[in-house]
């Protein structure tokens, strides 16, 4: 099979720079055969499918030649297969490549820059033949969510679980402000592989009940609950539950449950409320008084839980 380098410097199939080479001259001639003899049976026919078929650099690059009319490319999907394919999660389904009797490429302009970009084959379903019309249908369904796939896989809960993932995997990476979206199938395999995650939502859900905060309290004592001794955990979340048990107006504990109902510790954005949990938590550890606007955070290091 061919092996094409890895391309580090943008984008191949947009900036025209191309893949073809005197090497590649024998696999593109074979690549071009290919497509347009499949192009030709799908005019004369309603339509025909390929399935699955492996996909190199050069033969994505010669159905790239007919991407006409198509839309925009949006290069965070492009970089959301690179990163699937990059990282062994390509999975084979029935969405792929997609040709109108025309010979226009219809569908998988996205898919396909990933494959030239990235300079690693792939296998993929492709279907020519597709009546032109039935491109202003394509794309239009509604998106799975994380949550969705969740709840397909019978996980009760699977909304929350999911945006807890999602607040624990960022928190937990080099940038946790960082623009770039988890895939679906990363969160299903993090909580996949983290059953403690669900049996954590269990024990803390009446905390979530009664304070009514969102998913990134949540988040953030089961961060907590990582690296803390089970009595400790308890009497921390009980304490922020029920708001007795101080001997101190000022306790870390009670200071993040009154900014919770507050309002004063921002609820907009899950990780906020993550980190403010964990703040809270690291300061109660220690004996420190707070207040809640003292738990809010502003800084671009996410707080590492301390260990009790």
């Amino acid at each position: 099979m061919l092996n094409v380098i890895n391309n580090t410097s943008g984008s191949k199939a947009a900036n025209g720079t191309g893949l073809f080479s005197a090497t590649h001259v024998a696999e593109e001639r074979r690549s071009r055969s290919w497509l347009d003899a499949r192009i030709h049976d799908g005019k004369r026919s309603q339509f025909t499918e390929e399935n699955p078929v492996v996909i190199t650099p050069v033969l994505a690059e010669v159905m790239l030649e007919r991407n006409v009319g198509n839309r925009t490319l949006r290069y965070p999907a492009v970089e959301k297969y690179r990163r699937a394919l990059r990282d062994g999660r390509w999975q084979i389904t029935h969405q792929g490549i997609a040709f109108d009797k025309d010979g226009i490429l219809r569908d998988g302009q996205h898919r396909l820059t990933a494959i030239v970009d990235e300079g690693r084959d792939a296998r993929m379903v492709v279907t020519f033949g597709i009546a032109p019309e039935a491109f202003a249908v394509m794309d239009t369904g509604s998106r799975r969510t994380a949550g969705d796939v969740l709840e397909i896989n019978n996980r009760g809960g699977g909304r929350d679980l999911a945006a807890a993932a999602r607040c624990i995997l960022v928190s937990k990476g080099a940038n946790p402000r960082g623009k770039r979206p988890l895939d679906n199938d990363e969160i299903d395999a993090f909580i996949r592989d983290t059953p403690d995650l669900v049996r954590f939502f269990e024990l803390a859900a009446p905390v979530k009940g009664t304070l009514k905060a969102g998913i990134g309290l949540m988040a953030g004592l089961y961060l907590v609950h990582e690296v803390a001794k089970p009595t400790t955990m308890m009497d921390f979340m009980n304490k922020v539950r029920t708001g007795v048990g101080f001997s101190d107006k000022r306790d870390a504990a009670l200071a993040l449950r009154n900014g919770l109902i507050s309002g004063t510790i921002a609820c907009r954005y899950p990780l906020m409320m993550a980190a403010a949990t964990v703040l809270a938590w690291n300061l109660w550890c220690r004996g420190r008084p707070a207040r809640a606007a003292s738990l809010r955070w502003n800084d671009l290091s996410f707080p590492l839980p301390e260990r009790a």
